[in-house]
């Protein structure tokens, strides 16, 4: 439950949605990153796929299963 109100608190007061998302991918906080995913403003291919590689370099995701095509 808090989770989800940080995630819209800082939604709607945030201006590069994009920073937020990788900020939370760089801590490692899954449930937060989660509920991102599901905002459409979220795009985690932004700034070069940059979420996506701090993601595979802290192994959080295989490295494998997130090139993109």
């Amino acid at each position: 439950m808090l989770t989800r109100l940080y995630v819209f608190i800082k939604l709607l007061t945030c201006k590069d949605v994009s920073h937020f998302f990788i900020h939370e991918v760089n801590r490692g906080h899954d449930g937060v990153v989660e509920l991102l995913l599901s905002d459409p403003r979220v795009d985690p291919t932004a700034k070069d796929n940059y979420a996506i590689q701090l993601a595979a370099h802290h192994g959080y995701v295989d490295r494998k299963s997130t090139r993109l095509n």
